[in-house]
């Protein structure tokens, strides 16, 4: 995949520098670093072990209905 000029999907380094994403920062008052610390509290809330299922049941594999 080709992301402006580049080959495969940018690094979080890399959009971080990007031209359109500086001001879209700043719009937002955000810098470099406070953007990188709300993306690494959003990965720590979605991590697999942070998730409950809503539904009561549970997620190990021998809890799971049959295939039939």
């Amino acid at each position: 995949m080709r992301v402006h000029g580049m080959v495969g999907e940018p690094t979080l380094d890399e959009l971080l520098a990007d031209d359109i994403m500086r001001p879209v920062m700043k719009s937002a008052g955000l810098d470099a670093g406070g953007l990188r610390a709300l993306l690494r509290e959003l990965a720590h809330r979605l991590a697999p072990d942070n998730l409950t299922p809503r539904c009561g049941c549970s997620s190990a594999p021998e809890l799971q209905p049959a295939a039939g």
